[in-house]
């Protein structure tokens, strides 16, 4: 990794190359941001310096709590997404079983671990729910003060700014998904790195072992962090040995470099041996500790529970026996690995449409990018350019991060099986937001040289594309992260979120939950029904082998989601029913508070219904699976809204 732009270090073989053997230009002063200062005014600079870098890194600090703030800010208005209510259901379950076994569809444990503590805490409920990915995603920008030593002061800020208030980042930072958590933590490692690079202390070894632990306890898709990384380094490695500047070949950069630790390995290699492999063991610690079982694992998780006393030895036993633990950790990552890489196969590769696939999810993450990325993405270029192409002394910061965003533009619809799943996006800006803020910079400070110089017209003009910039991603923040979370109008909202209105619903569950004097919900389908999704199972539908609560709708539980969240939370007593002349009577004879039906269930007896119940129907999922709520004439009133809160399904 470079040092700060104009200092003096010697070229290494990293492709680093000193600023000593030309005086600095006019220009190059002002990249450092003081005019040349002598003699006695030389401890003046140095006073200013010390105290620009402790204001920097207090304006980073400031940005990263308006970060915070903005993503906690009304975090549980939004429905939960399918993902969401799936996930979380889960997490119920641990909580009231203690029966917990990773699997590659729910993706990593360490948002399930986290808000199995948590919701004991302080509840169950969206916003709880979502709260460790939006502290994540809030603290993400103070990462920035980890490559101090490589960034000048308006490129710090500039990027802690990027990645405070993009929309991309901002929505699924307010959202239970593990890609925000993913982007942080190996973002935050890489940091850490980078930290050990320019001081060789070996506790920033060890910060490492632990954010890589949490980054690869998140998402199956932290190794393609490894193979990018791994791919960036080889990039870098042949930029430094073709055609050197200061050697007459790459081989002669070698044997400098061998000759210049040679008489230093005795004492380099054992010290940094030594905690490198004590790093690792941490880091497997921790992989072990996320992914282990727990309670009765698997058992406990399939239809009927399995008591934890049946469980196999759980982690904490298996720490109490040390001879024993290496067996036990090794299975663990063994059953881990292989249930992970069953996940590598889901984006279809091999299938026969897989490149009109592949090359139709480029052309969909790109215009998501460009629509709600501009900014980042422009000033990305602009930056990498520049320092690739219009500085003497590039920086290899800059061109490691960029070379892993530019190529995981390419990379990461590989791995989307949906053609949708935009929160994978958040991995290709936080890597681009580095040269995206050295572009920035170099703006700025073309900028400060025209006012310098006299130069109004220029300086106006740089400083309006400036704030012309800030305001664009401001109000496209805003619009898409709070104003307009649920519309089929905002890309970033993906098919399986339902409508905003549904909230009148989920205030419905929580209003009756436990005053049915028996259910207190209903959920209806046709045993006839031959449409999509059904609520309840038809005759053809068998007991799915999953612990589903409510039990009744068995394998048609999935159709529901996120209800069965909402309905666990609020801890609504559900049955379910699928003959309509039954439906009937029982909504005649004072039924439970909340009936559940299909709108595209021709069944539904409306006519009936309607005599002393009020329904309303809501988009739940694909913008198009409607479920209409009936709520009992007599409970009206306490759901604030219900009587204006959607469409009356007609007669």
């Amino acid at each position: 990794m470079s040092g700060r732009p104009n200092d003096d270090a010697p070229s290494d073989a990293a492709g680093e190359h000193s600023a000593s053997d030309t005086e600095p230009s006019r220009e190059s002063s002002r990249d450092d941001g003081d005019d040349a200062l002598a003699g006695p005014m030389g401890a003046v600079a140095d006073g200013y310096r010390a105290v620009a870098a402790v204001s920097t890194t207090r304006i980073v600090l400031a940005i990263t709590a308006l970060a915070l703030v903005s993503r906690l800010l009304a975090l549980g208005v939004r429905p939960m997404h399918y993902d969401e209510g799936r996930v979380g259901y889960w997490i119920l379950h641990y909580v009231d079983t203690g029966a917990f076994a990773y699997r590659h569809g729910i993706h990593g444990p360490l948002v399930q671990h986290v808000n199995r503590y948590l919701f004991p805490l302080v509840g169950a409920n969206d916003f709880t729910a979502r709260l460790p990915v939006a502290v994540v995603g809030g603290l993400l920008p103070a990462v920035t003060l980890l490559f101090r030593e490589h960034l000048d002061r308006d490129e710090l800020v500039a990027l802690a700014v990027f990645l405070s208030f993009n929309s991309v980042l901002v929505y699924y930072s307010r959202f239970m998904r593990s890609d925000i958590l993913l982007a942080g933590f190996m973002f935050a490692t890489f940091g850490m790195l980078v930290r050990f690079y320019d001081t060789r202390d070996v506790r920033y070894l060890y910060g490492v072992a632990v954010l890589a632990g949490f980054g690869f306890a998140t998402k199956e898709n932290a190794l393609v962090y490894a193979l990018t990384w791994l791919g960036a380094t080889g990039l870098l490695a042949d930029q430094a040995l073709f055609r050197p500047r200061r050697y007459r070949s790459g081989v002669d950069v070698l044997r400098a470099r061998y000759a210049e630790y040679r008489e230093r390995w005795r004492d380099l290699v054992p010290h940094y041996a030594g905690h490198t492999v004590a790093a690792v063991a941490v880091f497997l610690f921790v992989l072990v500790f996320m992914y282990a079982d727990r309670g009765a694992g698997m058992a406990g998780i399939t239809a009927p529970p399995a008591p934890p006393s049946e469980g196999s030895v759980g982690f904490w036993e298996a720490l109490a026996s040390p001879l024993g633990f290496p067996g036990y950790a090794y299975d663990t990552l063994a059953a881990a690995t292989n249930e992970a890489l069953q996940w590598s196969g889901r984006a279809g590769v091999g299938d026969s449409d897989f490149i009109d696939t592949y090359v139709s999810n480029i052309r969909v993450d790109l215009k998501v990018l460009g629509t709600n990325a501009p900014v980042l993405l422009l000033f990305a270029l602009i930056g990498f350019a520049w320092e690739r192409y219009g500085r003497a002394h590039s920086r290899n910061l800059i061109l490691f991060a960029a070379y892993c965003g530019f190529v995981s533009i390419l990379g990461y619809p590989l791995a989307d099986d949906i053609g949708s799943a935009h929160w994978l996006h958040a991995h290709i800006l936080v890597p681009l937001a580095i040269p995206a803020a050295v572009g920035v910079g170099r703006l700025y400070r073309w900028g400060r040289a025209a006012r310098v110089d006299g130069d109004t017209v220029a300086a106006a003009a740089v400083a309006l594309v400036l704030v012309l910039a800030g305001l664009q991603v401001a109000l496209l923040t805003v619009d898409d992260a709070y104003l307009d979370t649920t519309s089929q109008e905002n890309e970033l909202v993906q098919f399986a979120q339902p409508e905003a209105e549904m909230r009148a619903a989920t205030t419905a569950i929580e209003t009756v939950a436990g005053t049915g004097g028996g259910a207190d919900v209903l959920i209806y389908t046709d045993a006839r029904y031959d449409g999509a999704r059904p609520l309840v199972d038809g005759p053809d539908e068998s007991n799915h082998a999953f612990a589903l609560r409510p039990a009744c709708q068995k394998g048609a539980w999935y159709n529901s989601i996120p209800l069965p969240w909402y309905l666990n939370t609020a801890g609504a007593d559900v049955t379910c029913e699928t003959d309509p002349g039954r439906l009937a009577g029982t909504a005649t004879t004072g039924g439970p508070p909340l009936i559940v039906t299909l709108e595209a269930d021709s069944s539904v007896p409306h006519s009936q219904l309607q005599q002393s119940y009020t329904g309303r129907t809501f988009d739940m999922f694909q913008h198009s699976h409607r479920l209409t709520f009936y709520l009992r004439e007599d409970r009206v009133n306490e759901v604030p809204g219900w009587k204006t809160a959607g469409d009356e399904p007609s007669r």
